[in-house]
């Protein structure tokens, strides 16, 4: 042990001269005696104190933050990450993680989820089809594109599903392929006036050049029933000046 960490006394708070050093014993001329071994002890002592004391504060502050995140819900959370942590999750404990997440709009947590659950399930639609829509909305195009891609191939027809592949596939700019599920879509119930679906559609077709297209859908939709006599109207006017200018 190097002496020079006894140089000073804790009790008079002079310094101790070197010469009052004793292979395990420092004294002081106040009277203050130490074993240098006991010295070690307690300072060995006193750092797994202030561990354990940094220890306790991390977790008090990782505890706090972890209940501000999940609010009521924490205690649910914690019993299912345990589950996780025991490889005892079932896939009824990540559904549930699913909702709360959903009510926190912690979004990248449902992602995740979600994920957990498609690894779980690989065929599963209701968990291809939740997983595919959260991409959609964090903007992951192309992840979600494949996600619900394997929605379809295993058969899924759900509209709104069908609706969101053809939405994702025009942010990539795969202008066939959303042609074909947009058409999907408005096949599955042909009885109502689509808005939305054929606003998406013909916004495509225009974004892309293709007026022609865009005008004949504008047009068929038109023929479903007095409703739709004037829809679109502004698109199609669009539509006419961007072709008579192409013409000219």
């Amino acid at each position: 042990m190097n002496q020079s960490s006894y140089l000073h006394c804790p009790a008079c708070g002079r310094e101790i001269n070197g010469n009052r050093v004793f292979l395990e014993m420092a004294v002081c001329e106040c009277g203050w005696t130490s074993s240098l071994r006991s010295r070690q002890a307690e300072h060995k002592r006193d750092l797994r104190t202030a561990l354990t004391l940094v220890v306790a504060a991390a977790l008090l502050v990782l505890g706090f933050i972890h209940v501000i995140q999940w609010d009521h819900y924490a205690g649910e959370i914690l019993v299912i990450k345990g589950k996780e942590l025991s490889g005892l999750a079932t896939a009824q404990d990540l559904e549930r993680r699913v909702e709360i997440c959903r009510e926190r709009l912690n979004h990248e947590c449902v992602a995740q989820t979600y994920g957990q659950l498609v690894k779980i399930r690989p065929q599963e639609q209701k968990y291809l089809s939740g997983l595919g829509k959260i991409l959609s909305q964090l903007g992951r195009w192309k992840r979600a594109a494949h996600v619900l891609k394997v929605y379809v191939e295993a058969g899924g027809r759900d509209h709104e599903m069908i609706y969101e592949y053809a939405k994702v596939n025009a942010a990539l700019g795969q202008v066939d392929e959303a042609a074909k599920y947009f058409d999907l879509a408005l096949s599955i119930k042909p009885e109502v006036l689509q808005i939305q679906v054929v606003r998406a559609y013909v916004s495509m077709l225009m974004g892309h050049g293709r007026y022609a297209q865009a005008q004949n859908l504008i047009y068929r939709v038109r023929k479903s029933g007095e409703s739709a006599a004037y829809f679109l109207d502004e698109e199609l006017r669009e539509i006419r000046r961007k072709t008579a200018s192409h013409r000219s």
